[in-house]
């Protein structure tokens, strides 16, 4: 009886782990979409859809943070989530500068992280309306 009561558990558990990542999953599979496509149209010299998709993943990139917050349900959460987006784009953004800077190692893979910790911090000390109850 032991076991079965363990085993409950870790169902219970398990199912909170994806209540926890939700966000965070909807958010990099929209992101492999459009990272796929981008490479699709680049190949494809489809050119202003590959600047299109491109244009949306810098978006998501620098506002990963309110992007994991939008799609979070519980708003007891969306401080955390915010917190994690931050972490998130830091790395994505050295890649979109690696990108923006075509493919080289530039002063951009620099520049992007430090934007993007600078939107994020700013989005967070908002003195205009309601920031999620993220202060």
């Amino acid at each position: 009886m032991a076991q079965l009561t363990s085993m409950y558990n870790f169902e219970l558990h398990m199912s909170n782990t994806w209540q926890d990542l939700r966000s965070i999953f909807i958010y990099g599979v929209i992101f492999s979409l459009l990272f796929a496509l981008h490479i699709v149209f680049a190949a494809t010299n489809l050119e202003f859809l590959f600047r299109t998709v491109a244009l949306m993943l810098s978006g998501m990139i620098f506002l990963c943070g309110p992007c994991l917050v939008y799609l979070e349900k519980s708003k007891s959460k969306y401080s955390s989530v915010y917190n994690l987006g931050i972490i998130i784009s830091c790395p994505l953004s050295i890649g979109l500068g690696w990108a923006y800077g075509e493919m080289t190692t530039s002063i951009i893979m620099v520049l992007f992280p430090l934007l993007t910790l600078i939107i994020h911090y700013t989005i967070r000390k908002s003195f205009i309306g309601y920031t999620y109850g993220l202060k």
